[in-house]
């Protein structure tokens, strides 16, 4: 079983410049110190393909660990991160699909951060700002938009809902098939007195089962070797056209 994640934000078109500047070409850029060890964002290959750049990132992540001879000591590891940067259409432009775990996608976020922060710094263009914010985060809007959504997603796998309000149930975690159409689902998704939040569902798409989560995350227990960005592209134009999409500015 192949298993990949994405989470997808939106580069902040006040710092649009700067983000590519850092991301569109190979370099290596320190972006922090931690003990004596020098913590590196790595750009290693930019591609084009189909409207979009696939960018190859390394980010040294600092870690901690203990041997019985030296007690804890601080080391590093380098992680990999697979980045979709789409440019067109034009309703999803300058959309990132960043291919990993959440913890590394954590670490690429953080590090862009840090290297974009000093770039701007040293433009002297917002001299107000000690730190940006480059990365937007995205939101699905799952709940409210399940009229819309079920003319492209069909057969509901996977239901997770949270904040229930109901004194006996407060989550519940669903499995099965055409789950739209069950009790449970007209119970905690569909009911205004005790719906609850949609954290994510799965849906059937192109034979397959995607994973859709409120936090903007999109992901698969069937995934191909190699990640898929454009399978994420087609999901992007289909929340878009059904408006359940959410920018955090």
């Amino acid at each position: 079983m192949v298993f990949w994640t994405c989470h997808v934000l939106k580069i902040s078109p006040k710092f649009d410049n700067f983000v590519k500047e850092v991301m569109m070409q190979e370099a290596k850029y320190g972006y922090e110190k931690v003990d004596d060890k020098q913590l590196f964002f790595y750009v290693d290959g930019v591609q084009q393909a189909y409207g979009a750049k696939l960018i190859k990132i390394h980010v040294d992540k600092p870690l901690r660990i203990y041997n019985r001879e030296e007690g804890y000591i601080s080391v590093k590891q380098t992680i990999s991160v697979d980045v979709c940067l789409y440019e067109e259409p034009a309703e999803i432009s300058n959309f990132l699909a960043i291919f990993g775990s959440t913890e590394n996608m954590r670490c690429f976020t953080y590090a862009l951060r840090v290297i974009v922060s000093e770039k701007v710094r040293q433009s002297g263009k917002y001299p107000e700002l000690v730190m940006v914010r480059p990365l937007l985060p995205i939101r699905f809007r799952l709940k409210g938009k399940e009229r819309e959504l079920s003319k492209y997603f069909s057969n509901i796998r996977e239901l997770s809902v949270k904040n229930i309000k109901d004194i006996y149930v407060h989550r519940a975690s669903l499995r099965g098939f055409s789950l739209e159409e069950s009790d449970e689902y007209k119970r905690y998704i569909k009911d205004e007195d005790i719906s609850g939040d949609i954290n994510y569902f799965g849906i059937t798409f192109r034979g397959r089962v995607m994973m859709l989560s409120s936090e903007g995350k999109i992901w698969t227990r069937q995934g191909k070797r190699e990640v898929e960005p454009n399978v994420v592209e087609e999901i992007l134009k289909i929340l878009y056209d059904c408006d359940a999409m959410i920018i955090k500015e």
